[in-house]
């Protein structure tokens, strides 16, 4: 790191701007963390003490992760895999140790993790924009070269220090899709948990993190030259490979949800068939991937990346309706039933063989003279 990135300097270590920025960050998820679980009704002690635990299960998931898929870059070996300040981690490892505390504080306070998810989804969606925009203070997330001279300015591209050549500023997009996915997650929250939105289950808001995260990072991955690639397949990038099996995971599930409670129909199997066409060809487009093909295939990725999110969005969507169905049924059913006049029936009802229906006993003798 250069001198221009250190934030404070002490004279036996330094702060830099990226580490200073992302503390803040984590800071802010984990007081965004401890209100939306507030509004769940959880108790503020148990959910700071969850995003406590979950602080040091995300550094060193992501340190792991990176050195697992990164070994050859670290000739110390062990000793210098675990110097924590030669930088280095994974976005996917801090998201795998985050997810393991909250199985475990799911099976030890017997809460429901699709829950704390749901809660933890927007945070860790806004912490992803702001690492992602926060690059451009070291020059990482960066993709290929670029030529055209309209793409040659901030924030589409980055100079690097090293060739002085223009690159695409994947970060950038990164980050506004992050940020676009907290503010549609912020406002799902707010209608399940807050607004009470009926038909709404516990983990949508966690799935719809999984389906748009994973399926547009796919894309985004595809463009970064500083990703950990895999050694048999050394043009396939790792986070692309968790991104598309995330997005998948959550599809998949939402498939089999539907089957169980209404069965399989012909719409089913269109839709399991469109959602494997759609992954076979993102499969081609990235295995096909080169120069003369490449405005082509990105074209066919996005287009095939865009097709199985919004299957799992109809999903969501077809979900949250017969929820909705089954909620108004059901309290139907539990309703008790009424007299006349509750229903507003009763003075009004028409008698048997036509004649109206006379409150006799209401009627002085005058009246009773005058029905003769």
């Amino acid at each position: 790191m250069s001198d221009h990135m250190i934030f404070l300097d002490f004279g036996l270590f330094s702060v830099y701007w990226y580490g200073f920025i992302m503390g803040v960050t984590v800071l802010l998820a984990t007081g965004l963390f401890v209100l939306l679980r507030r509004m769940q009704g959880e108790e503020v002690q148990r959910s700071l003490t969850t995003a406590l635990m979950a602080m040091p299960a995300a550094l060193l998931g992501a340190r792991v992760f990176y050195c697992w898929f990164a070994k050859a870059l670290f000739s110390g070996g062990a000793l210098e895999m675990m110097n924590l300040l030669t930088g280095g981690y994974a976005l996917y490892g801090a998201l795998l140790g985050i997810l393991t505390v909250m199985a475990v504080q799911g099976l030890r306070h017997r809460t429901s993790v699709l829950t704390m998810l749901d809660a933890a989804c927007p945070p860790v969606a806004l912490a992803i924009a702001v690492e992602r925009w926060t690059g451009l203070v070291n020059g990482s997330d960066i993709g290929f070269a670029v030529s055209s001279p309209w793409i040659q300015r901030f924030p589409f591209s980055l100079l690097s220090e090293t060739d002085q050549v223009y690159h695409l500023w994947v970060g950038f997009f990164e980050g506004v899709t992050a940020m676009l996915l907290f503010l549609v997650l912020a406002a799902i929250y707010w209608m399940k948990y807050r607004a009470e939105c009926k038909g709404m289950r516990c983990g949508d808001v966690a799935l719809l993190f999984m389906m748009i995260y994973g399926f547009s990072q796919s894309f985004w991955e595809s463009m970064r030259d500083d990703s950990l690639f895999m050694v048999t397949l050394g043009f396939v990038r790792i986070n692309q490979i968790f991104s598309i099996v995330m997005a998948l995971s959550a599809v998949i599930w939402l498939m089999v949800r539907k089957c169980q409670r209404r069965g399989v129909s012909a719409a089913d199997a269109g839709m399991w068939t469109l959602c494997a066409a759609a992954l076979g060809v993102a499969v081609y487009c990235e295995f096909t991937m080169n120069a003369v093909s490449m405005t082509r295939n990105y074209i066919l990725l996005g287009v095939s990346l865009s097709v199985m999110l919004m299957l799992g969005i109809c999903l969501i969507n077809g979900s949250r309706k017969d929820e909705a169905g089954c909620t108004h049924a059901a309290a139907l059913d539990r309703e008790p039933p009424r007299s006349d006049a509750e229903r507003g029936d009763g003075s009004d009802k028409a008698a048997p063989d036509g004649f109206a229906s006379i409150d006799v006993d209401a009627l002085d003798l005058d009246e009773l003279k005058s029905l003769r």
